[in-house]
């Protein structure tokens, strides 16, 4: 059967939310989808509700298939299953989901379910909120990303107490003002909007509440609200306890410590001595333990962490206070109305003497000092202190956005060795670390990433290893050497290759993105980066590079690349710096960013070849012959008497003649010797005299 469309619609997104005079949320969600191919049934087989057991209360009023037929098909009670979503030895948490599959979802048919969600117990009671958005986020079968599909009717009805004032906040070109009706002591708002388009949703996008539709409503525009609903839930638990005493004697730290070396010993305790756990179970997700069972327990989540870390903190004379924080992952909320998204906390350090604040974040996996994730800067952030707090973005000093590559090509009696060493930092460093803790098969893995630098691994045998994983205070470091099969064409030059490709091949992204003809959102990307990769030629005893190919620096519109070479000694030096700011990129600037990748990714590398050097061949003849002769002998000052010789040297190679001739008298080529070299030197009286000799004693040469 053929469709005239592709992919899915919702026919319906229906919203109620009723607040009572008692604020309890009653939310009833309707959804209907019409599913048009096989790809939309796949993902649609399986719908997941979720919802916090511990703050409401969560039933499937009715699921159905309407076929192709017409046949309305309920689902099975044996196909509904409630479960507790948190799983694994690190989470536990009141998350659960209402999950069921549907009969003879397949082309052609409609599905539609309806669920309703009911207070249990309210998170805060200072503030009231409440928000709608057109879309059914549905996980893709493949668990590789959403669909938000097409909306053709979208109804959002909230009915609160008359006397509730509320700041309302509607995103998109959709209809901005609701249908009030009022009577019977409640206001009902009623949003319809039709022909909803649907949203791709795709990596490297815009924060949501740019992209996509919605509503946002709350009773207030004051942050102070969540500061002082924060503050009563840690406040009390940030002072000293014998326990803390304990903590800080554990430390050994001097009696001048500095301010630094306090921050520092605090961050490598809570590091070693507490092990993070999602764990918040029974407790809502937002109140801390005190610092004292968190110390006892040996693990904590990120509240735990935080509060125990400001409570040694302040032990110990520095001024700390925590701060929620929206994570990357949970989106980047515009900070207008008031709502709980914060979904992470951690340690905010004022600034002293002039400097920047610092931000701390312990909950990592043995992460580098500070410990906060470069990808979080500009992230909305609540300091939470006994006032009305700090609202802010994050603003960490943190270490830059960088991978440097630094390559030393030698040869060696065994062939040709190339010494690598990878120094990423910042993000680069962060993925890095992480993957390197939990990858199962890290050793194949780390061979597989290096040998990116060099395809041909037939060649050359590898020995790769990492250090400083597990430090605090040094970033991960990857060293390698390349042992490449010696050549057995020992009359030819032997030609090196190296290009931008070697460092991008461990730290670029080309790989990874979108292709641009899939493409239709603008990609954004917030950090900047930078990749520098160094490169030394080593002379040989008997050669030295020669460079017989360059590459050009680049300037792309949205990046540059530097390259340039240059001689230090005997040795010839590349330095490739590759710069990249944030982007914000429109499908057409993203095509053309793209395209610039792959054209540099086809750009011609340098080549440099390690040609014999005459001078070098000699010296190395000088050491040779030297070293099979006594230091002070006849036979000694007469090599060194030639080598200045084949040098074109003839003043410097006056004395050693002089000396041969001294020593041995008797000997002809001495005296032959020392007749060229005076020769050499404008003394022809004297030459044709050494010569005269030289014949007397038999020497012919």
């Amino acid at each position: 059967m053929q469709f005239a469309q592709q992919g899915a619609e919702a026919l319906y997104s229906i919203k109620h939310a009723t607040l009572d005079s008692d604020h309890r949320w009653t939310r009833t969600h309707y959804i209907s989808i019409r599913i048009h191919d096989t790809d939309s049934a796949r993902d649609y087989g399986r719908i997941a509700i979720p919802y916090n057991h511990f703050y409401s209360s969560a039933a499937l009023d009715f699921a159905n298939v309407l076929t192709a037929q017409g046949v309305l098909k309920p689902v099975s009670q044996e196909a509904i299953q409630v479960r507790t979503t948190g799983g694994g030895q690190d989470f536990y948490d009141d998350q659960s989901e209402i999950v069921f599959s549907l009969p003879d979802v397949v082309p052609g048919s409609i599905i539609e379910f309806q669920y309703t969600a009911t207070t249990l117990k309210r998170a805060i009671e200072t503030v009231e909120f409440d928000g709608a958005s057109p879309f059914w986020f549905q996980q893709r079968i493949a668990k590789d990303g959403w669909r938000a599909d097409s909306v053709d009717q979208f109804v959002y009805q909230l009915e609160t107490p008359a006397d509730l004032a509320l700041e309302i906040d509607v995103r998109g070109q959709y209809r901005k003002k609701p249908v009030i009706k009022s009577g019977d002591g409640s206001t009902i708002r009623r949003w319809s909007w039709n022909k909803v388009a649907a949203v791709e949703l795709e990596s490297a996008m815009l924060p949501g509440y740019e992209v996509m539709p919605s509503i946002k409503v709350s009773t207030s525009r004051d942050w102070g609200l969540i500061n002082r609903w924060t503050w009563d839930k840690v406040g009390s638990k940030l002072g000293s306890t014998a326990a803390i005493a304990n903590a800080i004697a554990e430390m050994a730290l001097p009696a001048d410590a500095t301010r630094e070396q306090k921050i520092k010993a605090v961050y490598q305790y809570v590091n070693n001595k507490v092990r993070y756990v999602f764990a918040h179970l029974g407790r809502g997700g937002y109140e801390p333990h005190y610092p004292d069972e968190t110390l006892l327990a040996g693990y904590g989540d990120c509240k735990d962490q935080a509060v125990l870390t400001v409570a040694l903190l302040k032990a110990l004379g520095v001024d700390a206070h925590v701060a929620v924080v929206e994570t990357p992952r949970a989106g980047t909320s515009k900070m207008d109305l008031v709502r709980l998204i914060f979904d992470h906390m951690i340690v905010w350090v004022p600034p002293a003497e002039g400097g920047k604040a610092l931000w701390l974040d312990t909950t990592g996996d043995r992460t580098l000092f500070p410990g906060m994730a470069n990808q979080m800067i500009g992230q909305p952030a609540l300091i939470i202190d006994s006032g009305d707090g700090i609202v802010t973005a994050i603003d960490a000093e943190l270490a830059p956005n960088l991978a440097r590559l630094e390559l030393i090509y030698r040869e060696s009696p065994e062939g040709s060795l190339v010494e690598a060493r990878y120094l990423p930092q910042g993000a680069y460093e962060q993925v890095l670390r992480s993957w390197w803790q939990h990858d199962a098969n890290r050793e194949s893995s780390l061979q597989r990433l290096m040998q990116g630098i060099f395809n041909n691994s037939s060649e050359y045998t590898l020995n790769a290893s990492v250090h400083n994983a597990e430090s605090l205070w040094n970033p991960l470091e990857i060293r390698g050497q390349f042992k490449f099969n010696k050549n057995s064409a020992t009359d030819t030059p032997l030609t090196y290759g190296t290009s931008f490709r070697q460092i991008y091949s461990l730290a670029g992204d080309l790989s990874m993105l979108q292709v641009p003809a899939t493409r239709v959102n603008t990609y954004y990307d917030p950090l900047s980066i930078r990749m520098e990769q160094q490169v030394v030629f080593k002379s040989g005893a008997k050669n030295t590079p020669l460079v017989v190919q360059t590459a050009d620096s680049v300037k792309a519109t949205h990046f540059s690349l530097e390259q340039n070479g240059r001689v230090e000694g005997a040795d010839f030096i590349l330095d490739l710096v590759f710069t990249r700011g944030p982007l914000r990129l429109n499908v057409e600037d993203y095509q053309d960013y793209y395209q610039s990748l792959v054209n540099l990714g086809g750009q011609a590398g340098w080549l440099v070849s390690m040609v014999d050097d005459p001078k070098k061949a000699a010296e190395q003849g000088l050491e040779e012959t030297l070293a099979s002769v006594e230091e002070d002998s006849w036979q000694a000052a007469l090599a060194k008497a030639k080598h200045f010789i084949d040098l074109g040297q003839f003043e410097d190679a006056l004395p050693p003649a002089q000396a041969a001739v001294e020593l041995a008298p008797e000997n002809g080529e001495a005296w032959f010797v020392l007749g060229t070299v005076q020769g050499f030197n404008t003394d022809i009286e004297a030459s044709n005299a050494s010569f005269v000799k030289a014949k007397q004693l038999g020497y012919q040469p």
